[in-house]
């Protein structure tokens, strides 16, 4: 507005070369839209020229205050409001299973012995649907241990730690078909299983901080 004011102040026939048009908004103010060449403003005497570039000057600083208050200002999703967070748990796991059915001892070679465990997951949300989820997940072998309240026994190997960190883990082991992560875990060396029935356990820990576990029983065929 102050660049519009500036120009009608000058005299007519400085005015005359500015390809000038006001339209009038609807909340009654005006818009100002034109193009103003160099030979244009150097046709306007030197105070008026002063002023224009003035306001003008006025209008950037104006705009870049108004960027940076907007940058402060904005604030983070505030998980401990309880509305905000309920809307985040909906698209976040709720449980995760073990897909028993496909999972179990493999060899990835060409021999028949095991040497490692083929592991099917799936993440499921609030409702039983399956989705993806980041973070690491915790997969512990442990010995079957018989006619106890407890049946995990000694740990067989070191656990695997499998990382969903970045887009290329996420293809690497989810398939988009099943909606299932599908990873080999390979044994270590010197971890050959000796029993015929173990436990399998994974553990996940959600970005919202819950703790979720799942486990199942395998056994040598």
């Amino acid at each position: 507005m102050t660049l519009v004011m500036a120009i009608k102040d000058a005299p007519s026939a400085e005015r005359r070369p500015f390809n000038r048009r006001l339209t009038q908004a609807q909340n009654g103010g005006y818009t100002f839209a034109t193009e103003i060449s160099l030979r244009h403003i150097l046709m306007l005497k030197g105070d008026k020229l002063m002023r224009l570039l003035r306001h003008g000057l006025c209008l950037c600083v104006a705009v870049l205050f108004c960027i940076a208050d907007a940058a402060c200002t904005s604030r983070r999703v505030d998980l401990e409001d309880e509305d905000t967070r309920s809307m985040v748990e909906l698209l976040m796991p709720q449980r995760f299973r073990i897909v028993e059915a496909f999972t179990g001892f493999r060899s990835f070679d060409d021999d028949d012995i095991p040497d490692g465990i083929e592991l099917l997951f799936q993440p499921l949300d609030a409702y039983g649907d399956p989705v993806k989820i980041a973070g690491s997940v915790r997969v512990e072998l442990f010995a079957h241990q018989a006619a106890s309240g407890f049946d995990k026994g000694r740990r067989i190997c070191e656990p695997w730690h499998v990382d969903l960190l970045t887009s290329e883990d996420q293809e690497r082991y989810w398939n988009v078909i099943t909606g299932m992560y599908e990873v080999p875990l390979e044994f270590p060396a010197g971890a050959q299983p000796d029993g015929a029935r173990y436990v399998l356990a994974l553990t996940y820990n959600t970005p919202l901080g819950e703790h979720m576990t799942s486990d199942c029983e395998l056994a040598i065929r």
